[in-house]
């Protein structure tokens, strides 16, 4: 390396080279060739790096520099050399990179770039003049960059920079590799984004969110006519010893419903199982409405929720029998209460959400405002804040909320603590609901692609909870599955999307909202919520979900 940048002279524009060792795990020679738009009949099985210059092409084979087109500016003198030039910048970064990048711009002092590869993920270290601006930054996750910070290093600035190679590379290829010349503009401008690569980065942005919305939407198909062929239930966790069993296969389907509702008409294909799964749906009712699972008792959470996937005012209205009379539903009404349900015979902000967001959507009459819920918007069966705020947002639209959910960002660009991407996915459609549009829902947008596992699916979450209470302890505190609530001890079992079909659902739908990410985001004004904070599931069933059913206030 050193030799190299000692044989080409200080004029040269810019240069930057890379190993290959560490590339070809991640991506084939013959698209290498295309990435790095080398001749056509570039061979590259014996060459160790591939060299780009602002005046010519090689690669490095046994050592040995061979140019493929042109042959950049050779070093008159060693003190006018490329290397002479960057000394201090290449004091400063690792000795043996994967990746160098030098270079100069007109009006721009000299910069560097240094890389080490590992697992296709690039560690980045960018020699500055300055501290970068980070204006617009939030959007270089769309060529899978994260900025990670910068020191003082003497009188330059050291920046670091992680950069997921297959991210990257994918929106390249999306983008017809028409914009790579926008990675080298980046740096040699210190960090600056201007016009072009703004314009790049949205453009990359909205490919990559409508690849990944196309391959989540392909695998809810696939499952929508699986679930008519076998049970595609949620996986339920009760507390040990009690063993883990499936339990629940046809809430899951309302979600996958609505995604196919609201998107198939866009995605080619779709449309039949979108109406094939709505039959299904159709024959598992029980007097007009659903149970969590086939069979099972019918409730009004689950029909609620099975009918956020349908258009079907009558059904809706059916739900009216559920009313406590006060604006609030009952969960259910025809279940056995016992010591250990009773906070079950309560109206519910899960269920009362659920259902007056269907009666906006189908355009019957209203109940009043829920300001008294506000505050302590827990839910009875609702394990993830998120998920109760998306129904907030669809049942009453309040400003307080987009606050807070603004507030809640994690340094990711996404939300919570655990099940980030579920939890993600449902603030998106929260903030959506609410009319927001900036650029804040692409950040978001862009986690979510980050979180996918590159065919369509997102992580298994845990969307569900019920509750029994103990009368007595019996050495129970502390155990798995076991919480102290509203100074009561409480037994939780959790339903588990182990077939990810919520999540995906609540992604595709997600990655569908709409945005404008050429409005920056507003400053946000204070901390998170603690609700927000809770570390895992216990913590927020404990100290935000079951209170308000467990202290008699409903206030």
């Amino acid at each position: 390396m050193r030799e190299l940048l000692e044989s080409l002279d200080e004029t040269l524009e810019w240069l930057v080279m890379f190993r290959l060792e560490p590339l070809r795990p991640i991506c084939d020679l013959a698209t290498l060739v295309t990435i790095f738009h080398l001749p056509p009949d570039s061979d590259l099985s014996g060459a160790t790096w591939v060299v780009l210059t602002a005046a010519g092409r090689g690669v490095i084979v046994e050592g040995r520099t061979r140019w493929l087109d042109s042959v950049p500016p050779p070093a008159r003198d060693p003190a006018r050399s490329l290397w002479s030039r960057h000394a201090e910048a290449l004091a400063l970064v690792d000795p043996a990179p994967d990746l160098l990048g030098v270079g100069h711009a007109e009006g721009w002092p000299p910069t560097l770039l240094a890389a080490t590869i590992e697992d296709g993920v690039a560690e980045a270290r960018a020699i500055f003049a300055a501290p970068p601006p980070c204006r617009h930054y939030e959007l270089l996750a769309a060529v899978g960059v994260t900025y990670l910070g910068a020191e003082p290093v003497g009188p330059l600035w050291r920046a670091r920079f992680r950069n997921r190679l297959t991210a990257h590379l994918l929106a390249g290829l999306l983008g017809g590799l028409s914009r790579t010349g926008n990675c080298n503009r980046f740096f040699l401008d210190h960090g600056h984004v201007d016009g072009v690569q703004l314009a790049g980065l949205r453009a990359a942005a909205e490919t990559r969110v409508a690849r990944a919305r196309h391959l989540a939407m392909n695998q809810l198909g696939q499952m929508a006519l699986a679930a008519r062929r076998q049970s595609l239930a949620m996986t339920c966790l009760p507390p040990p010893p009690a063993a883990p069993h499936p339990y629940g296969d046809l809430v899951p389907l309302g979600f996958v419903a609505r995604a196919l509702r609201r998107i198939a008409d866009v995605e080619t294909g779709l449309v039949a199982a979108a109406e094939l799964l709505r039959r299904h749906l159709d024959a598992a009712r029980q007097d007009g409405l659903w149970a969590f699972h086939r069979g099972r008792l019918v409730t009004a959470t689950d029909s609620a929720l099975v009918l956020l996937g349908l258009s079907d005012p009558a059904a809706v209205e059916r739900l009216e029998r559920f009313s406590d009379g006060a604006g609030g539903y009952l969960p259910q009404l025809d279940m056995v209460v016992s010591p250990r349900t009773r906070h079950w015979r309560r109206a519910d902000l899960g269920t009362t959400l659920a259902v007056r967001a269907l009666r906006r959507e189908a355009g019957l009459a209203e109940l009043g405002q829920l300001d008294d819920w506000f505050e302590r918007r827990g839910a009875l069966f609702f394990a993830n804040p998120f998920l109760v705020d998306w129904l907030f947002a669809l049942a009453s639209p309040d400003r307080r909320l987009e606050a807070e959910l603004r507030a809640a960002v994690n340094p990711q660009g996404g939300f919570g603590r655990w099940d980030e991407a579920f939890s993600t996915a449902c603030a998106i459609l929260a903030l959506s609901a609410l009319g927001c549009r900036d650029r804040l829902l692409r950040r978001a947008q862009l986690r979510l692609l980050e979180l996918c596992d590159g065919q369509g699916h997102w992580p298994a979450a845990t969307p569900f909870y019920s509750s029994e209470l103990l009368e007595a302890e019996h050495g129970l505190a502390g155990r798995d599955g076991i919480i102290r609530a509203g100074g009561q001890l409480v037994a939780v079992t959790l339903y588990e999307d182990g077939w990810r079909m919520i999540g995906t659902a609540v992604a595709a739908m997600a990655l569908s909202a709409p945005c404008d990410d050429g409005v920056e985001a507003p400053e946000v004004a204070g901390p998170a919520h603690p609700r927000y904070r809770a570390p895992d599931i216990g913590a927020y069933l404990a100290g935000f979900a079951l209170p308000p059913y467990l202290d008699g206030d409903r206030s």
